[in-house]
């Protein structure tokens, strides 16, 4: 017998031939117990076993939100003997309709950036696990999969499928009456089961699930001998056979469960998982997210049955709707539209997924010169235009734009922090740098205290200059852990949150054009390398720690009011439903150890600049 298991092309979850997305049959579920078999293969660097990590936290995070979907009753876990990141679940639900809302849930989305294999595999069995299937030091797990050919002329199929369920039953009374050895596992107990199928197939795969026990000083052990010579008469009817078996078991249950059942140490572990995941950040650590969408209160990894999708068309019904408001005149622009992100779409792969993480300095960079004005004084603002054709006419003709900062709490009495962007054409030499900061000492100088630099006098961000039009560009800035799991969670995270500004869209061959309402419009995100950077010698910044890198994001705004209303609405999802938005913002705060935000309401391009840039001159310098 093969000893791996076959992965069967995915398809969608179903029962009774009904599909999990079907909720208008919800009352032609079995009312029987239903049991999901997962499985999945976490990435190398994920190493969800260790405390420390930041993928034990999201595992322990999803193991809590499934065990709060309504009709949870166990939940049992292993990782594979021989492979430590391949795991296997199993989620044993009161009936169908249980089972049909945890494929409408978000499942296991939260693990999506550390899986090695998208799709899991997602599979279930109309099944109870006996009373005596229990996870703990010692209890292994061995999985058998046996694939019939049902249609053949001299079996009736329906006959062939019983006698098969019999015979597995027969070899389970077999292996528990053994004769006991020292040497090898003892039977706790078996069972087994079809899995069900979406469509009738010439074939039906038979799971068959044995829990044994090892002796005390046993280390490790292969597959019981006795399995192999009582399979013998069913493996004559089957085309494929498999089998693997995982380490030791564990278990997650249900705080409704009864009590008497489970041991003081089981629930000590289990209500230590549900404060570590359930734990709301304090206000402390919201404050380093300040200024920004990510510092939103949030509610825990909690399930949600009304999470306003509808299933079927794949609709974001609140998301619709808001462009009903928007032509009725009662909203500014679109509200943000949420991933539609059951656990039922990972298993059939049209769960969305996202490119790996780039490279550093991959993404367009533009960079910021800071300056401090004073308002009041009628020379300053013909200075800093004299500074920026000088940059044009001295540089290169970079792009340039330019604007008041308008975050909260930018603007003191007469005074303003202003931002020239500047997007080279190509990486600027030393000596670029060096001629840029003698032009603003030159004009610091000759402004007598109305114009001076702000410490550092240059970010730079990933983004790009946007249009000429007047406009409000917002730049964020994150720092993490420089390691491999908090990158690709961060990643995917603002690959979401940059998702939901898109027009919301029904996804079943029906296409909404883009409104010209849109709030948002992303110019560029991605992780920094900041060679050939040079910063002024006057500089005084706060150096990050070796192992932390930065991330950065532009975003342009339609208006401060769009800003504004969008910012309340994604906060509002965010915080009522974590399924919707609410683990975006759940990924960064978990990863990101600060956030930044400024936003800049940029002016028209200067018109000598933009009649160069317009006659094509930059064009012929380019060559």
């Amino acid at each position: 017998m093969d000893h791996r298991i076959f992965v069967e092309p995915s398809r969608d979850p179903c029962l009774h031939g009904i599909k999990w997305t079907a909720t208008a049959l919800r009352d032609d579920l079995p009312k029987t117990p239903v049991l999901s078999l997962i499985r999945f293969k976490f990435r190398p660097e994920a190493d969800f076993m260790d405390e420390q990590h930041v993928a034990h936290t999201l595992w322990q995070q999803s193991l809590v939100f499934i065990s709060t979907v309504s009709g949870f009753q166990r939940l049992l876990w292993a990782p594979i003997s021989d492979e430590s990141r391949r795991m296997v679940l199993l989620i044993q639900w009161r009936d169908g309709t249980a089972w049909q809302e945890f494929q409408l849930s978000f499942g296991l989305g939260l693990l999506l950036p550390l899986l090695q294999e998208v799709p899991p595999l997602n599979q279930s069995v109309t099944l109870i696990l006996p009373p005596y299937f229990a996870a703990g030091p010692g209890h292994f797990l061995e999985l058998v999969e046996l694939s019939v050919k049902l249609a053949e002329n001299e079996y009736d199929p329906a006959e062939r499928s019983r006698w098969i369920k019999e015979e597995w039953q027969a070899v389970v009374e077999s292996l528990g009456t053994a004769p006991s050895d020292s040497s090898f596992p003892g039977l706790v107990c078996g069972s087994g089961g079809w899995f069900e199928e979406q469509l009738p197939l010439e074939s039906r795969t038979f799971l068959g699930l044995l829990l044994w026990r090892t002796p005390r000083d046993a280390i490790t052990w292969t597959p019981h001998q006795t399995v192999r010579h009582n399979l013998q008469a069913l493996i004559g009817h089957t085309i494929r056979q498999s089998s693997l078996v995982t380490a030791s078991m564990h278990e997650c249950s249900s705080l409704g469960t009864s009590l008497a059942a489970r041991s003081s140490a089981s629930l000590a572990s289990l209500s230590l998982s549900l404060s570590l995941a359930s734990s709301s950040p304090s206000s402390a650590s919201l404050a380093a997210y300040s200024g920004t969408i990510f510092q939103t209160l949030i509610s825990p990894p909690r399930y949600t049955s009304d999470k306003d999708f509808e299933y079927q068309t794949r609709f974001d019904v609140r998301a619709r709707k808001s462009i009903d408001d928007v032509a009725s005149r009662r909203r500014i622009c679109p509200s943000p539209e949420a991933i539609w992100c059951p656990m039922g779409a990972m298993g059939q792969g049209g769960f969305p997924t996202f490119q790996d993480v780039p490279s550093q300095a991959a993404a367009p960079t533009v960079d910021v010169l800071w300056l401090q004005l004073n308002n009041q004084h009628p020379e300053t603002l013909s200075l800093v235009r004299r500074l920026r054709l000088a940059i044009h006419n001295s540089l290169g003709s970079p792009r340039l734009r330019w604007g008041r900062e308008t975050s909260q709490g930018a603007t003191g009495a007469g005074v303003c922090r202003m931002g020239i962007l500047i997007e080279w054409k190509k990486a600027p030499p030393p000596s670029t740098w060096a001629q840029l900061y003698t032009l603003v000492d030159e004009v610091v100088s000759h402004a007598n205290g109305t114009i001076t630099r702000s410490s550092p006098s240059i970010t730079r961000y990933c983004a790009s200059i946007p249009t000429d039009q007047p406009c409000h560009l917002e730049l964020h800035s994150l720092f993490l852990v420089d390691a491999e799991c908090p990158k690709r969670i961060l990643w995917h995270a603002y690959q979401r949150f940059t998702s939901t500004m898109s027009c919301p869209t029904a996804r079943a061959q029906v296409y909404i054009h883009p409104s010209p309402t849109l709030a948002a419009r992303p110019v560029a995100h991605g992780f920094h390398d900041e060679g050939g950077f040079v910063r002024h010698p006057r500089d005084h910044f706060a150096q990050q720690p070796d192992p932390m890198i930065r991330f950065s994001a532009g975003t342009v705004w339609a208006s401060a009011a769009a800003r504004e209303e969008w910012y309340a609405d994604f906060a509002d999802q965010a915080a009522s439903c974590y399924e919707r938005l609410g683990y975006i913002v759940d990924w960064v705060q978990l990863v990101a150890e600060s956030a930044e935000s400024v936003v800049l309401e940029l002016e028209p391009v200067d018109a000598e600049v933009l009649e160069w840039w317009k006659s094509g001159r930059h064009q012929a310098m380019s060559r």
